[in-house]
């Protein structure tokens, strides 16, 4: 049973399709909204400090529209509840689809990105800095287009770096996806931009290099520790997309490409070049190592039967 009824959920105006989606910090309801005649999405939170940031960045984000944005469509209270009204989204989330472990295409992998930093443009023209982009903030719909999702970090900073936070344990959101100023308190475009290749980083490679348990050794690695290139996890990674992602990787954050836009124009046109016939050659030759391993099995379980 669901915990809430549907007479619990606004009376009048929407009513509830499906058993909710349980998040990290909320409960999501596929509702339908009798006044505009839509299937939306009615989030409730399940804790204070999910109500405290939502309230805080809501008012610079009911304003937003754009392709790749979630649309917040309403913010409301009733009776200590806080509710939050936002576009339905049919697919599923970026750490939904990797969870296989599995590599992307570099088509995909740019495209998905590439989508990513449009909606990233956008909202870093309205003076916006996410914070806290990662897979589980990044909705694949069902025909392939992305929406960012989840600002409850969002800050307005009028591209001036912030000091939000006093110590690096206290910092917000995922440490495995923050740039390293973010642990120093300090936040800006660019610090997205370096959320973005990590996640570009992991789409490619199927893993993130700082995924680690120790917070501690996290925040140490994220200000220290250079990855190596993609391409030495994925083959198919041409090495000007290398120097793209490793760019935007760079712990100094004046190294990165200086907005969202630049850094795509960068990926599009790395993401053309062919991969090295010399290293097409290696992958050749390790598959066919393999296929004559296998056959070599086959062959030698026959003789032994």
């Amino acid at each position: 049973m669901s915990k809430y009824k549907t007479s619990d959920i606004i009376y009048d105006r929407y009513r509830i399709l499906a058993e909710p989606k349980e998040g990290r910090t909320s409960l999501v309801y596929r509702c339908w909204d009798n006044k505009t005649n839509r299937t939306v999405a009615l989030r409730i939170f399940k804790s204070r400090k999910g109500i405290q940031r939502m309230e805080s960045a809501i008012e610079i984000l009911k304003g937003l529209h754009h392709p790749n944005v979630l649309r917040i469509l309403d913010f409301f209270k009733i009776n200590n509840t806080c509710f939050q009204v936002e576009e339905f989204l049919d697919g599923k989330t970026l750490e939904e689809m990797m969870q296989s472990g599995v590599c992307m295409t570099v088509a995909k992998a740019v495209d998905y990105i590439c989508q990513i930093l449009d909606g990233l443009s956008y909202i870093h023209g309205k003076n916006i800095v996410h914070k806290d982009i990662n897979p589980d903030k990044v909705f694949v719909l069902s025909d392939g287009s992305i929406k960012i999702t989840g600002f409850g970090f969002s800050k307005s900073n009028n591209y001036a770096v912030t000091k939000s936070v006093k110590s690096a344990s206290a910092a917000f959101g995922f440490p495995q996806y923050m740039s390293p100023e973010r642990f120093d308190g300090e936040s800006s475009p660019v610090s997205d931009i370096y959320s973005v290749a990590l996640v570009m980083y992991e789409m490619l490679t199927g893993k993130n290099p700082f995924d680690l348990r120790n917070k501690k050794e996290i925040i140490r690695l994220q200000k220290e520790f250079i990855p190596s290139a993609p391409s030495a996890f994925n083959s198919m990674v041409p090495s000007a997309l290398d120097s793209v992602i490793l760019s935007a990787l760079s712990k100094d954050k004046e190294n990165r490409p200086g907005n969202a836009k630049e850094f795509k124009q960068m990926l599009k046109k790395a993401s053309h070049q062919k991969v090295s016939k010399r290293r097409l050659l290696i992958l050749e030759l390790i598959l066919l190592a393999g296929l004559a391993g296998v056959v070599a099995f086959i062959i030698y379980s026959a003789i032994s039967i």
